[in-house]
């Protein structure tokens, strides 16, 4: 007790008073956009008529997807609501309308799209292009993490590989006619990959391998390589269709308490904040939302391709992982890894 009143506590109380400096001085930030890392999603949006805007948004009944539909639909755009199954799209729906209301204008599609299973995407897609619907933005935002023990996908991938990157890589491609549909040229489509600053963690030998993962498993590695390969596919998305008027952002939305970590145990959460200081940096599910939803709507045609964080361009790759992402034959012998993956899957 006595070592712990004179050496433990004092090195504690010091820890936490620092932590507490740290985050005043994150929370400070404003950037050249005029926002930063207290932005709220309706000061971003403060000024926008969404109305007619079509956004489709993977994962939209939970977290940062759903707050993202909340927070446009507010606007009056024209969410389609993309879950795994058609109850779980239709639940959303009805809890949107109820926060929503019917006189802000906004409109809801359900869409079932169960990313891990390539058919179901396929299904989903064409679903979509039959609606007749034009698409103005797609945020891919759903996702899973740091499953315990490897698991496969339907078409036997890797779990995070199939369903954070293959299967958005799949319905993004089934999208792009509508995504680049010349009567949808008032207002520039846009792609915003929800990604994140773990990127960093990322073991880049995966991308050697024609399946996409390391030669060992392991539960956070795995879900890091998954949000590299989201910049690396929004990068390679910039370089072959902004000149047709795409604009593609991926981004940080931000350290936040959501679904997204369920499989995780305390025992395995806490090594990874102590790798990964996030309480320093930890927001509400609402202010994640901003810097997805400034990509979505205000983003300039400057930023596309680039990494966004609190609303602003902040490319934060390492040095190794940079090199990667500004290497155009590494960028795309990355997606043509990816294609036959999903080629060789739906033969």
């Amino acid at each position: 007790m006595g070592l712990c009143k004179q050496v433990i506590l004092p090195v504690l109380f010091a820890y936490v008073g620092y932590v507490a400096v740290q985050r005043r001085a994150v929370a400070s930030y404003i950037g050249p956009s005029g926002y930063g890392f207290s932005t709220m999603p309706a000061e971003v949006l403060a000024d926008q008529d969404l109305t007619g805007v079509v956004v489709l948004i993977t994962g939209a009944n939970a977290g940062l997807g759903f707050e993202s539909a909340r927070e446009m639909a507010q606007r009056g755009a024209h969410i389609v609501v993309s879950t795994r199954s058609a109850k779980k799209s239709q639940e959303t729906i009805e809890k949107l309308q109820e926060l929503v209301g019917r006189e802000a204008g906004a409109q809801f599609t359900p869409l079932e799209c169960d990313l891990s299973d390539l058919n179901s995407v396929t299904m989903a897609a064409e679903q979509f292009l039959a609606s007749g619907l034009p698409l103005h933005v797609l945020m891919n935002n759903a996702g899973i993490m740091a499953l315990p023990t490897r698991q496969v996908s339907k078409q036997g991938f890797e779990m995070q590989m199939g369903t954070n990157h293959i299967g958005h890589f799949h319905l993004t491609n089934l999208l792009l006619p509508k995504l680049l549909d010349p009567s949808t040229s008032e207002r520039r489509s846009r792609i915003v990959a929800v990604a994140s600053s773990t990127h960093n963690e990322a073991d880049t030998s995966f991308l050697a391998n024609a399946t996409l993962e390391n030669s060992n498993y392991h539960y956070w590695t795995a879900y890091c390589n998954t949000k590299f390969a989201n910049v690396l596919f929004a990068k390679e998305l910039h370089e072959r269709y902004f000149s047709q008027g795409l604009l593609t952002f991926s981004l940080h939305p931000g350290v936040a308490s959501t679904e997204i970590g369920r499989s995780l145990s305390n025992r395995e959460l806490i090594p990874i904040l102590w790798n990964y200081p996030a309480y320093k940096t930890m927001k509400s599910v609402s202010a994640c939302t901003s810097t997805q939803v400034f990509a979505a709507t205000q983003a300039t045609s400057q930023m596309s391709g680039r990494y966004l964080e609190d609303s602003n361009d902040r490319s934060s790759l390492r040095a190794d992982l940079q090199a990667i992402a500004d290497d155009a034959d590494a960028r795309k012998a990355f997606w043509d890894t990816t294609q036959s993956m999903v080629d060789a899957a739906l033969k």
